[in-house]
This record gives C-alpha cells, sequence and structure tokens, in this order.
C-alpha cells in the first residue's frame, strides 16, 4: 500500500510539473511578436490646448517644442516674415506669447537679420536652447561674423528674454538640438561641402556659451536629429537625400568625438529620434521597398527603427500605412513612444498621432481633435504628460503642409 501512495505521489508531481513547463513555454511563445501596422485601439485622448491665429499664411509655425516636466514647455516657430515664441508654466491650462527680441522678430525672407525658429531643447524649468539661422553681416551684443549659417539663442528665465549665444561660421543651418543639461548640449545640422550638395556638422557646448564644431568627417551627410539622454551619450541621424542612403553617429564623451554606426540596408533617410534612455532609441526613417511618399525628403513608406545598444546597431519594424507621414517621435519611457505628423488621403490632409505601449511591437492610431490638419512636432515627459503643435493647412492640403492659417497645441496626460 505505501508503494502505490509513492507510486501516486510521484505521478502527480509529474503531472504538476509537465503542466507548469508547458504554460511557461505557452507564455514564452506568446510573448514573442512583430510590429503590426497601427489599429485603432488606444483609449489615449488628447485635447486642444491653445488655439492661435497667427494672421495669412505662416510656414513652419511651431517647428520647435519642448517640455521639461508636466508644468513648463516652450513652443517655437515662424512665418515667413516673423518669428513665434509661446511658453507655459501651468501645464498649458494658459500659453503665454513671450515677447520677441528685436534680432529675432523678422526671418530673413523679410529683410530681417534671421530665419525661423526651429528646434528647442529645455534641460530645465527656466532654461532654453532654441536654433535658428543668422545673417552674420549685422552684429548683436558681442557676437559679430560675416556670412549666412547657423545661430544658437537661449533664455534662462522661462522665456521672458531670448539671447543670442553664438553664431557658427561656414554653415547653412541647424536641424536639431538636444541638450541634458543646463551646461551641456549638442546641434546638429548642414552646411555646403565640396564633394556634396550637404554635409552634415555638429556643434557641442560645455558651459552653454562657447560652442565647439566636432571634427566629423566631410563625408557625412546632412544631420537631421539628435538625441543626448545623458550628459555623456548623444546618437545623431541623418541622411543623403540624393541617395537616400541613411547614417548613424553616437558620441560617448558628450558630443566631442563620434563613430559611425552600421545599418542594415533595408531602410533609408533618418529623421528626427527619441532616445529614453542610454540604451534605448527610436528614429523615423523609411523604407526602400515602395516608391510611396512617406517623410519628407524620403522614399518608400514611413517605418520606425530601434537600438537597443545606445544606437551601435539597429533592427526595422514593419513599415507604417504608406499614407502616414509621422514627424516626429518622442517617448515617455522605453516602452512608451507617440509620433505626429499627418495622413494624405487623396489631395487632403489629415492629422496623425500613433502610440506605442510595448516598446514599438505594435503601434494604435489616436484619435486626433478636429479643425487639425498636420502636426509637426511632439514632446514628452516622464510623468506620461504629452504636448504636440501643429496647425490647419489651407483646403487640407498635404501639398501646403508648414503653411498655417491657424496654429494649435494639443495636450495629452497619457496613461
Amino acid at each position: 500500500m505505501a508503494k502505490k501512495i509513492q507510486i501516486y505521489t510521484i505521478c502527480m508531481v509529474l503531472i504538476v510539473f509537465l503542466s507548469s513547463c508547458s504554460n511557461s513555454s505557452s507564455n514564452s511563445t506568446s510573448s514573442i511578436s512583430t510590429t503590426s501596422k497601427p489599429t485603432n485601439t488606444s483609449p489615449i485622448t488628447w485635447s486642444i490646448q491653445g488655439e492661435y491665429n497667427l494672421g495669412g499664411r505662416a510656414q513652419n509655425v511651431f517647428s520647435g517644442l519642448s517640455c521639461y516636466n508636466s508644468e513648463n514647455c516652450q513652443a517655437a516657430g515662424g512665418s515667413k516674415t516673423t518669428n513665434y515664441l509661446l511658453g507655459t508654466s501651468d501645464g498649458g491650462s494658459t500659453w503665454s506669447r513671450e515677447p520677441v527680441p528685436t534680432f529675432l522678430t523678422k526671418a530673413l525672407s523679410g529683410g530681417g537679420s534671421v530665419g525661423n525658429l526651429g528646434d528647442i531643447s529645455c534641460p530645465s524649468a527656466s532654461t532654453c536652447y532654441g536654433i535658428t539661422q543668422h545673417n552674420y553681416n549685422v552684429t548683436f551684443g558681442t557676437v559679430t561674423s560675416s556670412g549666412l549659417g547657423a545661430a544658437i539663442i537661449s533664455t534662462d528665465d522661462s522665456g521672458s528674454t531670448w539671447k543670442l549665444v553664438t553664431t557658427i561660421p561656414n554653415t547653412l543651418f541647424f536641424n536639431s538640438i538636444s541638450c541634458s543639461s543646463v551646461a551641456i548640449c549638442v546641434a546638429v545640422g548642414e552646411s555646403s561641402s565640396s564633394t556634396q550638395d550637404s554635409a552634415g556638422f555638429i556643434a557641442y557646448t560645455t558651459n552653454g556659451v562657447t560652442w565647439t564644431r566636432a571634427n566629423v568627417a566631410s563625408t557625412t551627410p546632412e544631420l537631421n536629429g539628435v538625441s543626448c539622454p545623458t550628459s555623456t551619450h548623444c546618437v545623431a541621424t541623418g541622411s543623403d537625400l540624393s541617395s537616400n542612403k541613411s547614417t548613424v553617429l553616437v558620441s560617448n564623451d558628450g558630443g566631442k568625438i563620434w563613430i559611425r554606426s552600421s545599418l542594415p540596408g533595408d531602410f533609408n533617410s533618418l529623421q528626427t529620434l527619441s532616445c529614453p534612455s542610454e540604451l534605448v532609441c527610436f528614429a523615423l526613417g523609411s523604407s526602400s521597398s515602395s516608391s510611396n511618399s512617406g517623410n519628407s525628403g524620403t522614399t518608400g513608406p514611413s517605418v520606425v527603427v530601434k537600438s537597443v545598444d545606445g544606437g551601435k546597431s539597429w533592427t526595422k519594424g514593419t513599415p507604417l500605412d504608406a499614407s502616414d507621414s509621422p514627424m516626429s517621435i518622442s517617448c515617455v519611457s522605453s516602452s512608451e513612444c507617440f509620433m505626429v505628423g499627418y495622413s494624405s488621403q487623396g489631395t487632403g490632409a489629415s492629422p496623425l498621432i500613433l502610440e506605442t505601449q510595448n516598446a514599438g511591437t505594435t503601434w494604435s492610431t489616436i484619435k486626433v481633435p478636429g479643425s487639425v490638419s498636420v502636426l509637426m512636432r511632439v514632446s514628452c515627459v516622464p510623468t506620461g504628460s504629452c504636448w504636440a503643435i501643429g496647425g490647419k493647412s489651407p483646403s487640407n492640403s498635404s501639398s501646403l503642409i508648414g503653411t498655417f492659417t491657424t496654429g494649435y497645441i494639443l495636450y495629452s496626460k497619457g496613461n
């Protein structure tokens, strides 16, 4: 009888063990999936915080946006003749039109001394840096040079006053800026080159005042995006529009020295990116599998590429819908990110917001409030709050993206 009990006990243990193994195998298998096209399943809603009728057709309005925390954000942009600065210190309940200093009041095409304000990076609640194009033949303060090129502006009082920090000789303009602290920033852009139409260049600072041009190869194509999740680690992306070949550069010393990463050959034209941690980065590019239009200046449908080793290597997700053209990406964390842009349906355009909560495995389409036709930038903070900026294009035409009659700011509290 004792032997029968022992045998029965052993059998029951084996059954439980085998059942456990089966469940473990099943769970392991179900956790492996591939990136899918967007679906309308996200419960997150966005609302309009502010509407700014800028009067007439304004180009590149709200092309810069940076939120330091859930209370403080800065937005910037400009029409053909005027620049705009907006700020909030109460989470967007109120947005204030900030005074634009004399040297920013008119864009170059309007006879002024600067171009349109572009990207912004705010490393603290009060300190922000912005990028623009500057006519060096005009002197402001102690900054004097000759020619036309990239420039850095800054504020240390939450946008109440802005100053021209520096100009970068022999350049065209900056495309992106990222600051990991009030003193440490990296900006990337493009300049002329004897070997190509546009060559990439990088400038960095360790004190917020003196900017130094980094030594990168002359064959580096124009650089479109940069993200510095720490004071030492930065990733920059770019592309050669004539060949649609992408490039990724990685720095581990705050922007002084850059190393080119290897990329798989089945995607091209990397644009903007977001690195929520030192290891994880998401970048927007395009697939070479189709002739459909994706991001501006790219071929093939848009695609999100991801790195989990600090930008050293990248993997490509499934291309998004051919009509979707995301223009900006920002991450709450390494698993939750948002993309904004526009979707082209026939001759019209509609706003686009895509969200992932599983590190890019799947992306969901989020309903956007009416009136908006395109979203240019998105900025998220670790608490889960996100803001997006854009506007309404005449007749909602995708051919007039960046030409707005009215500017909008959208807000989401996230989950």
